[in-house]
């Protein structure tokens, strides 16, 4: 079962959870990936949903 998060909530868990609150897109991948199984580091479709978050998201 998939977590109750958007998308932009999860990128910006994943940016907090970082110790210079900065990180790149492979590390945001592997972070959502290590919390939440149901996202599969191997799978492409959730990773285009999380680059389409952060290109419109203006907080990113």
């Amino acid at each position: 079962t998939k977590p109750g998060y958007e998308w932009a909530e999860l990128i910006g868990m994943a940016i907090l959870s970082s110790l210079n609150q900065e990180l790149r897109l492979d590390q945001i991948y592997d972070w959502i990936s290590g919390q939440f199984s149901c996202y599969n580091i191997a799978e492409s479709s959730w990773k285009d949903s999380i680059r389409r978050s952060l290109s419109r998201n203006h907080a990113f």
